[in-house]
């Protein structure tokens, strides 16, 4: 009988020792999921920013050549 009431507060110890546990795997399963999903943001706002950037870079890029075809235009014409 003795050890009857030794073993009842021991399983029901456990049980929610389990219960907490399940909690805390529930817990860090949404953190885990969340940093996932914050990644995936941040990853595509930073391909978002290299796309504008390559543009930007482009658009000056064939600024700069109309500059440089204009210069040597007018310097041609500059020469008749």
């Amino acid at each position: 009988m003795q050890f009857k009431g030794t073993v009842d507060p021991m399983q029901q110890a456990f049980k929610r020792a389990e219960t907490q546990i399940g909690k805390l795997v529930d817990d860090m399963t949404k953190v885990v999921v969340r940093r996932e999903e914050e990644y995936a943001e941040i990853e595509t706002h930073q391909e978002s920013i290299l796309q504008v950037n390559t543009i930007h870079h482009q658009l000056i890029n064939k600024e700069e050549k109309n500059k440089v075809s204009f210069i040597l235009e007018y310097s041609c014409m500059a020469m008749l």
